[in-house]
């Protein structure tokens, strides 16, 4: 049995699940000149740094030499995607040829955090395309959990350009930081799967970032082109569409899938498949205490 798909369908936050999953969804080629507000929230900076949608790409400059330091700019997408649901993140990043100097780097790429877009300095999966103060191209991983920070082995990139995928697998909650060099038609992941990097629970939920910086005093003016491009989130099925009057609908895109409706006493678990724990209740005292369904779930059993 796979379990490949889980959707709470009681209220997280405020926001029922489902709705939140549906609304991640959505794409962003910044061909319009303007930074799309019913997409993104507002941009956060560090420095003298910025975002700029320009000439049909999302363009990083930073104009001042902050000493050693970082300018750092990013660019949240508005809606954020759920623990418990299946989903995917892209974007293509292209990286100038510029010179470094030995304190020097400069990166493009995107990250998530936990919950909210001001968390980055406490929970954060950076996922980024750069170059070093060797002046070699990198792929570039870093996470904070809790405050403290671990960086992966950056990997060697030769091209100027790839497009970058962060994909969550809600079943064993993993994530995958995975690469493509064709566009999207085949991925390699980079550092294997990351069991649950930022300790989220199921009440969490993940804010997707589009993110630039430089370091050491780096100057990257517009011209230089240091962008992203063809934004991608989504996803996977199955997507509920309604929960109420006794009826629970949901939609898939496989329709020779095999499901089963799962219900809980909280949201953690235990999961249950059948009502036995419900049925020939013997009593042992003048009171008795049952789970009872607070909460249910959809999950995948097969293709």
């Amino acid at each position: 049995m796979s379990k490949a798909r889980l959707i709470p369908l009681m209220v997280i936050l405020g926001i029922p699940a489902f709705a939140l999953a549906a609304g991640f969804s959505g794409t962003d080629n910044f061909n319009d000149g303007v930074i799309a507000t019913n997409l993104w929230s507002p941009p956060m900076t560090m420095g003298d740094a910025g975002l700029i949608e320009t000439n049909g790409h999302l363009h990083f400059f930073a104009t001042s030499n902050p000493g050693s330091g970082w300018n750092r700019a990013e660019l949240p997408w508005r809606t954020s995607a759920p623990f418990d649901y299946d989903w995917q993140a892209q974007v293509t990043v292209a990286i100038p040829d510029l010179v470094n100097t030995a304190t020097q780097q400069y990166q493009m790429g995107f990250c998530l955090t936990l919950n909210d877009a001001s968390q980055t300095a406490n929970y954060r999966v950076s996922f980024l395309l750069g170059k070093d103060e060797t002046n070699a191209r990198k792929f570039f991983l870093n996470i904070v959990t809790n405050g403290v920070e671990t960086h992966d082995a950056p990997q060697a990139r030769i091209a100027d350009s790839a497009t970058i995928r962060f994909r969550w697998v809600a079943a064993t909650s993993s994530l995958y930081t995975e690469v493509s060099t064709n566009g999207g038609s085949a991925w390699a992941d980079l550092w294997g799967p990351w069991y649950n990097p930022l300790g989220m629970k199921a009440t969490d939920c993940f804010v997707c970032m589009i993110d630039g910086g430089s370091e050491g005093g780096k100057v990257v003016n517009v011209v230089n082109n240091l962008y992203c491009d063809d934004f991608v989130t989504t996803v996977s099925g199955p997507v509920m569409t309604s929960f109420g009057n006794g009826d629970l609908t949901w939609t898939d895109i496989n329709t020779s899938s095999v499901f089963t409706v799962e219900w809980a006493p909280q949201l953690g678990g235990p999961w249950y498949r059948t009502w036995t724990n419900l049925t020939g209740v013997h009593m042992t005292d003048t009171n008795k205490t049952v789970k009872v369904p607070m909460f249910y779930r959809v999950v995948r059993d097969s293709q």
